[in-house]
């Protein structure tokens, strides 16, 4: 399945012996002969052309209260939500007092109007050396007729971690979510990569976040050689001697689904749940990846207040846009009303 394809002829002077960029080489051997700590160890692996012109992601707020009635049918049936477009951030936000019942929402969903959710994101650093080195097409099945690059699915390749770790660069600015407050990020996990490059960056900045990734689509012990395997791989192209003493052990918590199935599985209610919560605040999620997260963080969000640290969903964007959700269940879809909400983005 093709997903991109450049002219055969590259603007940019290629590597012609394999797909390792002169942009990657360098930034190794410069961190590890200037023995980088930390933030600067961080911008040093992010200074390097990038796919997206700027790392910024949308964070909004979202708040939620419970019916003064008894329980009704399905997931989220006494809660309503209600979403904060413009919420208090960073340094000004250190003062204030967490609102009950809320979590915030970094919205990757909204990254690419074409490409679906954070996909963009995993590719951020991987396109350009796959330019550089003359690329004609990335596939993930092979080809032997052309200069193919085979992407791992879910773009689980070390080198995709870059793109997340920019991300978390950009949110720990002052004006954003700042450095100081400690936050619970809540990330939904097909290959896990998402969650194991914010978490990895999250502990090169000395952040003090902390990562729960909901698994999806296999068992903890793989998730967890997932990531063993991943940050293996990122050592091997940048300083590990600076990078196993910025690290801990185990960097995400991985925890199951609160109803685990066999991955793809849609269970009664959850279509409905996905609809209430686009009906009261315009968010889109899916009842495959982002759906999970989403009721996660409502259950964490009322959990770790009493700690004192926020819950933080990255949306993914799961999949919206590529599997044909309304196809798949029509009866669900045959009875939407004309008006989208006002608040829909």
């Amino acid at each position: 399945m093709k997903l991109l394809h450049w002219p055969r002829y590259s603007m940019i002077g290629a590597a012609k012996n394999g797909f390792l960029s002169r942009n990657l080489v360098t930034a190794s051997l410069a961190a590890s002969q200037l023995k980088l700590h930390g933030e600067e160890f961080v911008l040093k692996l992010l200074n390097r052309r990038w796919a997206l012109d700027i790392p910024d992601s949308k964070v909004h707020q979202i708040m939620f209260s419970r019916k003064q009635t008894q329980p009704s049918d399905g997931m989220f049936g006494n809660i309503i939500f209600s979403i904060e477009k413009c919420p208090t951030l960073g340094d000004v936000a250190m003062g204030e007092r967490c609102k009950d019942n809320s979590f915030y929402i970094v919205r990757d969903d909204l990254l690419h109007p074409l490409v679906n959710g954070n996909k963009p994101r995993k590719l951020d650093a991987l396109l350009p050396i796959i330019e550089d080195c003359s690329g004609t097409d990335v596939t993930n099945l092979k080809d032997g007729m052309k200069k193919v690059v085979i992407i791992n699915e879910g773009a689980g390749d070390a080198v995709a971690l870059l793109g997340v770790i920019r991300l978390v660069h950009y949110l720990s600015q002052s004006h954003v979510l700042g450095k100081e407050r400690p936050y619970n990020f809540v990330i939904d996990a097909g290959t896990g990569t998402t969650a194991i490059g914010f978490a990895l960056g999250a502990q090169m900045l000395g952040l003090p976040w902390k990562v729960t990734s909901v698994m999806l689509a296999d068992t903890v012990d793989w998730y967890k050689a997932q990531e063993q395997k991943l940050i293996s791989d990122f050592k091997k192209y940048y300083a590990s001697d600076i990078m196993d003493s910025l690290l801990e052990d185990e960097l995400v918590e991985w925890v199951y689904r609160t109803s685990p199935r066999k991955f793809g599985k849609v269970l009664d209610g959850e279509l409905k749940a996905c609809q209430q919560v686009a009906n009261q605040t315009g968010v889109l999620v899916d009842p495959i990846y982002t759906l999970a997260a989403w009721e996660l963080a409502v259950h964490l969000s009322q959990r770790e207040l009493k700690e004192g640290r926020r819950v933080v969903m990255l949306h993914t964007g799961g999949t919206l846009g590529m599997f044909g959700l309304a196809q798949r269940f029509k009866s669900y879809f045959s009875t939407l009303k004309d008006h989208q909400p006002s608040n829909f983005l």
